[in-house]
C-alpha cells in the first residue's frame, strides 16, 4: 500500500496572501522566492516535475515561511483516473511555458518557467502575461516580449530574462544556477 503525508499548514495560499496583504518588501520577495527555488530544487532532485507550479499551491506558514503544494500530483492522478490522457496539457494557463503551449512533454525547464511568472509577481504585484481571452493569454506567452521590470527592481531582470525565455535552450537550466545567480546578487540566502 502506498500514501503519502504532508505537513498540515493552516493559512492562506501566497496568492490570497498577496491578494490580501501590502506588497512584500523586495527581501522578502527575495526570501520567499528563494524558498520556492530550492524547494522546487529538491523535487527536481528527486526526478519528479511540479507540473503546475504556481502562487496558489504555495502555502505562507505562520512564520511567512512558504511550503510547496501539489508536486504534480494533481496531473498524474487524472492520468491515471482516465480524466485526461498523457499527452493532453492540465495547467494554470498564467503560468504555462511556450513549450507546453505547443504540446511538448513537461520538463523542469517547464517548472523553471512558472517559477520566473512566481518571481515577477512577487516582484511586480501582478503576472507578467495577463488577458481576459485565452487564446491571446496564450499567444502573450508563446510569442510576446518579456516585460520589463521597473527601474528600481531592474536589476533582476537578467533572472526575469533567463526565466521567461521563450525557446527553453535559451533558459536558465536549474534551480542551482538559479540560486547562484541570486547569490551572486547579493539577494538569496540559502534555505534548507
Amino acid at each position: 500500500m502506498l500514501y503519502m503525508m504532508m505537513e498540515y499548514v493552516p493559512g492562506n495560499t501566497l496568492r490570497r496572501h498577496l491578494a490580501l496583504m501590502p506588497p512584500p518588501s523586495l527581501e522578502q520577495a527575495l526570501q520567499w522566492f528563494t524558498e520556492i527555488t530550492v524547494a522546487l530544487g529538491e523535487i527536481h532532485g528527486i526526478g519528479l516535475l511540479h507540473q503546475d507550479l504556481k502562487t496558489s499551491n504555495i502555502l505562507v506558514r505562520s512564520d511567512e515561511s512558504l511550503a510547496l503544494l501539489d508536486f504534480g500530483l494533481e496531473t498524474r492522478l487524472l492520468v491515471a483516473a482516465g480524466f485526461i490522457r498523457e499527452d493532453e496539457i492540465y495547467c494554470t494557463p498564467y503560468y504555462i511555458s511556450p513549450e507546453r503551449i505547443m504540446g511538448d512533454p513537461p520538463d523542469e525547464s517547464a517548472d523553471l518557467y512558472a517559477l520566473g511568472v512566481i518571481l515577477y509577481e512577487l516582484l511586480v504585484g501582478h503576472k507578467p502575461y495577463e488577458s481576459k481571452s485565452l487564446a491571446e493569454l496564450l499567444k502573450k506567452h508563446a510569442v510576446a516580449p518579456i516585460p520589463q521590470l521597473p527601474a528600481e527592481r531592474h536589476a533582476y531582470q537578467p533572472l526575469i530574462n533567463g526565466l521567461l525565455a521563450k525557446f527553453p535552450e535559451n533558459r536558465l537550466q536549474s534551480t542551482d544556477i538559479v540560486v547562484r545567480l541570486l547569490q551572486e546578487m547579493g539577494a538569496g540566502k540559502i534555505v534548507k
